[in-house]
């Protein structure tokens, strides 16, 4: 898994009195450390937060909202217009743990899923269910609208399960299908972002109504 950004820690200095054993043993055990906090603690980036690096802005459009699925827009600014980055359809677990009441609230009311629960100190870890290219055909009008592009073109598809850990609680909030606009992300970078996927779709039946939700969204 490629790591982006990580946070940089200073090692500070560790307890070692002078004239015991020293300097290299001293150094070695910081740069040790330094290490183990980078790999326990450095995470991909949002989605949002990536599509920001790489365009210099971002933005978020709730275009359908209900108690069970939700449709985002996820786009950057070129001059005055929105591009779509990232068509986002997210599928709610059926029950609502009550430790996320107040993040589900925030995401209800149109925030962005990943900035919401990572100021609110949970962990995200996407499980990943399917990785596709799709193929926008001509039909699919609010995908050219969106996205700004000719079609037919082909679209890069990740779907994944949304996880949230803090503490010792692990919550499953949502299936979450992501497509992609082709200049932000494409298959290969998303195995070199995600790691591994299974070879064929797990036996999730949330992948059934995906599909059938993105036909819709596609032929929109």
């Amino acid at each position: 898994m490629q790591l982006e950004s990580p946070p940089r820690y200073h090692s500070g200095h560790l307890g070692f009195r002078r004239g015991s054993r020293p300097r290299l043993l001293r150094t070695g055990t910081c740069l040790l450390l330094s290490a183990i906090l980078l790999s326990a603690c450095a995470q991909p980036l949002l989605n949002s937060e990536r599509i920001e690096r790489d365009f210099g802005s971002y933005g978020i459009e709730v275009l359908e909202n209900s108690a069970s699925k939700r449709v985002s827009n996820l786009y950057s600014l070129d001059g005055e217009r929105r591009v779509t980055r990232t068509l986002a359809l997210v599928l709610f677990d059926d029950s609502l743990n009550a430790a996320i009441a107040t993040e589900h609230q925030l995401v209800a009311a149109g925030g962005s899923i990943g900035e919401v629960f990572k100021k609110n100190g949970w962990t995200i870890h996407k499980i990943n269910l399917q990785l596709s290219s799709i193929t926008a055909t001509r039909d699919a009008s609010l995908i050219a609208k969106l996205m700004g592009i000719a079609l037919p073109a082909e679209i890069a598809m990740h779907v994944y399960r949304f996880q949230l850990q803090r503490g010792d609680e692990s919550i499953n909030y949502a299936i979450i299908a992501e497509i992609h606009h082709p200049d932000y992300l494409s298959v290969e970078r998303l195995q070199v972002l995600y790691g591994a996927f299974p070879s064929e779709s797990r036996p999730e039946p949330s992948l059934a109504a995906i599909e059938t939700e993105l036909r819709r969204i596609l032929l929109k």
